[in-house]
C-alpha cells in the first residue's frame, strides 16, 4: 500500500536525519530522539517519559479528487520532548525538531525517490501548558505516483 511505504520511507529519513543529535532525556541524561510511526508504544510498565523525545510519523488522509489528478497524501509530523525543569525550556527542543525537519522537508523534497513533499508545509506548537510535556508539529502533503492501469493495456 502507497501511504505505508511513505510512512516507513519518512521515519527511515528521519532516522538518518537524527543520527547523533542528542536530546534531553527525563532522567536529566541525553538520549536519541525516538521516532515512532503514526502512535507512541505501549508503556508496558515504563514511565511515559521514557517514549520521550520523539518524532511521530502521522498519515492523516489520503485524497484523489479526479482520474489525472496527483493523489495526495496528508502527513502530520509530531514531536513531542520532556522537561521537568524548573526553567521549562523544552519548548526549545521542540522547536529544533521542527527546524531540522522543516529544513530537511525543503532541501530534500522527495522521499524514497517517489513521493514528493509539496506546498503548504505549516508548524505549529501547542499553545496549551503541558509541563512537563512540549508538542510541536509539522503538516505536510505529498503527492505520490499515479498507479497505471491495467484493464485497458491491451488496448494499447
Amino acid at each position: 500500500m502507497i501511504p505505508l511505504e511513505l510512512q516507513d520511507d519518512l521515519k527511515k529519513e528521519l532516522e538518518k536525519l537524527f543520527v547523533g543529535i542528542p536530546f534531553p532525556l527525563a532522567d536529566g541524561e541525553e538520549g536519541p530522539l525516538n521516532i515512532y510511526e503514526q502512535y507512541l508504544p505501549t508503556k508496558s510498565g515504563r514511565r511515559d517519559s521514557n517514549q520521550y523525545p520523539c518524532l511521530l510519523v502521522k498519515l492523516l488522509e489520503g485524497e484523489e479528487q479526479e482520474e489525472e489528478a496527483p493523489y495526495t497524501i496528508q502527513v502530520t509530523l509530531m514531536a513531542g520532548v520532556y522537561d521537568g525543569s524548573e526553567e521549562r525550556i523544552g519548548h526549545e527542543s521542540v522547536k529544533l525538531i521542527l527546524r531540522k525537519v522543516y529544513d530537511f522537508l525543503k532541501k530534500k523534497p522527495v522521499i524514497g525517490g517517489k513521493f514528493e513533499c509539496t506546498y503548504p508545509i505549516k508548524w505549529a506548537l501547542t499553545d496549551e501548558d503541558f509541563h512537563p510535556y512540549y508538542y510541536g508539529g509539522i503538516e505536510a502533503s505529498f503527492t505520490v505516483p499515479k498507479t497505471i492501469r491495467e484493464d485497458v493495456n491491451h488496448l494499447l
